[in-house]
């Protein structure tokens, strides 16, 4: 690709050295020659694939509304812009560009805020939190993007007890990297958590590879909630003879899914047995899932109702777990609604909530089919990022593959035709068999994006 890094400062500077070592063509410009984004005029960027940006809050949102009137996606590193991020959406959505953005692309990183985000629950305790956080004396914010996403996900963890401040305090001094701790201190003892970058070559390889994913796609991305592919496991429910949750025996198939490479979770979908779980038992399956998971892979909660109202209400009590990547819900079942309204029935869901949002089609159960029309419609709707398709009609598969843009996730509902749905441009499949065999499962999927069809075909003839 043909990448333009806005700043030349260390970060942007060491993102071009990986760029360039992964054979991107890259162009360089400082902030003086790029004063008021005066360098990004269409003409200026019709060689241009992609633009990322690590300038200064100042200048990051006139760069990106250049770059979205030039139809150029960009991929922003830089912070304390935050504030303009719904105008910004609004605009992408609107002109059909690409747009990712992430207070810190360090996988390291993402990985600790998962961690942080489990740890949040001490403060539902005696205990209280802080946050530090050291960077070189050049840098302008103060707290970093990096701390205040930090203390978000720390609070969103926290829940009721969120009204506990957890305070930052930032230090600016030297030559340091980044270093960023979160300490909980009780009476009775002291949580520390720490993440030290030794350099900015963690940074700089996730910020090109946010590049690589965006490209050719279109949509409003935040880099904590890329998509979701490969094999996904929609978990069964474990029952004792009394009919009540067999928990252990539910943290004992959890911890095993994730020990044998599955790519992410479905607690609570059709074949959790949700019709049969109450409220409470429905939110247990998916805390117990998001503790024994403890942000290693990621999570779909299911979240279903044939009456809105209440399946917008469900989805909203999920998305506020801290441990809930994504929501999976249902076409109304039994109510057989019409096209329209089931648009109307998936829009409400979306647009309460800041979690994306899978669409499941399911005719065979709900009597309700997803027409690829309106599944089109519904691509529209920020936060619906893809489909469950368990229709069983190729053809309408395809269909669906035709209409939806690239970014829109199309995931099988029938493991026997996986394959089928990935060789037309699916990107995964949320599986029952894996319940069983998840190794096998994911490495059946992993061949097929990668276009190993042989190591595919003999997994899937022996297993399917």
């Amino acid at each position: 690709m043909n990448l333009l890094i806005l700043g030349r400062g260390k970060t942007g500077s060491m993102v071009a050295e990986v760029a360039f070592s992964r054979r991107h063509h890259v162009r360089v410009l400082s902030s003086a020659e790029n004063e008021n984004a005066a360098a990004l005029t269409a003409d200026a960027l019709a060689k241009t694939d992609m633009v990322l940006d690590f300038t200064t809050p100042a200048a990051v949102v006139a760069n990106a509304e250049a770059c979205i009137r030039a139809n150029k996606n960009i991929v922003i590193g830089t912070t304390g812009w935050y504030g303009q991020v719904p105008r910004l959406r609004e605009m992408v959505l609107s002109a059909k560009t690409g747009f990712l953005y992430g207070s810190n692309f360090s996988i390291g990183v993402n990985l600790f805020f998962e961690i942080a985000a489990t740890a949040g629950a001490a403060l539902k305790y005696e205990y209280s939190g802080q946050i530090f956080e050291r960077h070189h004396a050049q840098k302008k914010d103060a707290p970093s993007g990096t701390a205040l996403t930090l203390q978000k996900i720390v609070r969103e963890a926290a829940g009721q007890s969120a009204e506990k401040e957890v305070e930052i305090t930032s230090f600016r001094e030297g030559d340091a990297v980044g270093m960023h701790e979160l300490v909980f201190n009780s009476s009775g003892d002291r949580i520390y958590l720490c993440h030290d970058a030794k350099s900015r070559l963690g940074f700089a390889e996730g910020a090109v590879r946010a590049a690589e994913w965006l490209a050719g796609k279109t949509g409003f991305f935040e880099f904590r909630n890329m998509q979701l592919r490969g094999c996904g496991t929609a978990l069964v429910t474990p029952f004792s003879q009394d009919g009540a949750i067999d928990e252990n025996a539910l943290r004992n198939l959890v911890a095993w899914q994730v020990e044998s490479g599955i790519d992410f979770l479905v607690p609570c979908g059709t074949t959790g047995e949700t019709p049969t779980l109450n409220h409470d038992e429905w939110l247990r399956v998916i805390d117990v899932t998001i503790e024994v998971v403890a942000g290693r892979v990621p999570i779909v909660a299911g979240a279903t109702s044939n009456s809105t109202q209440e399946a917008v209400a469900k989805a909203k009590e999920v998305a506020a777990r801290p441990g809930v990547n994504a929501i999976l819900t249902a076409s109304p079942y039994y109510n057989k609604p019409t096209q329209e309204g089931q648009y109307r029935h998936f829009r409400a869901i979306a647009e309460a909530v800041d979690k994306p949002v899978i669409v499941y089609n399911v005719p065979g159960r709900t009597s309700a089919n997803l027409e690829p029309a309106t599944l089109a419609r519904l691509c529209e709707v920020p936060n619906i990022a893809g489909v469950k398709e368990a229709s069983g009609n190729m053809t309408q598969i395809a269909e669906v593959l035709n209409v939806v843009p690239e970014h829109f996730l199309v995931l099988s509902g029938d493991d026997a035709v996986t394959l089928p749905v990935i060789a037309l441009g699916g990107v995964g499949v949320i599986s029952v068999a894996s319940n069983e065999i998840p190794r096998e499962m994911a490495e059946m999927t992993r061949a097929a994006l990668n276009n190993d069809w042989h190591t595919a075909r003999t997994l899937h003839r022996k297993y399917l």
